[in-house]
């Protein structure tokens, strides 16, 4: 019943006023009936967050795809600045996207990365 009616997160007073007249609904027991819902909304969070997880994962795993593409072109070193590299892929929306969620956080742990590699005197290609 909730899944057919596509019920978004929304506080329990609120849900009432769209459940309350469904028979389906009408059915449950009263003491029943709350516990339902947020069972329901829990479970529906879960996947939201599995999906967005999975998203952000493959995007990132774009990502470093390209970085290392870049990397091998010499574009990227261990000394490249946010900035500079912003302007390297200004034109990659995908990219960019993830960038601004991430505050830069996955070129410093690729930069990271290549630095630790041409410490130990090791290509990462």
């Amino acid at each position: 019943m909730l899944a057919e009616k596509k019920m978004r997160p929304v506080p329990w007073e609120k849900a009432l006023t769209e459940l309350i007249y469904d028979d389906r609904y009408s059915a449950l027991p009263k003491e029943y009936r709350k516990l339902v819902y947020d069972e329901y909304m829990k479970r529906g969070n879960v996947e939201r967050m599995r999906e967005e997880v999975k998203t952000k994962e493959m995007i990132e795993a774009q990502v470093r795809a390209m970085m290392e593409e870049y990397r091998r072109q010499g574009k990227i070193t261990a000394t490249i600045e946010y900035r500079k590299f912003e302007e390297l892929v200004k034109n990659d929306m995908q990219f960019l996207k993830l960038l601004q969620a991430d505050k830069g956080g996955i070129l410093r742990e690729f930069i990271n990365e290549v630095e630790k590699a041409k410490n130990e005197g090791m290509d990462l290609v």
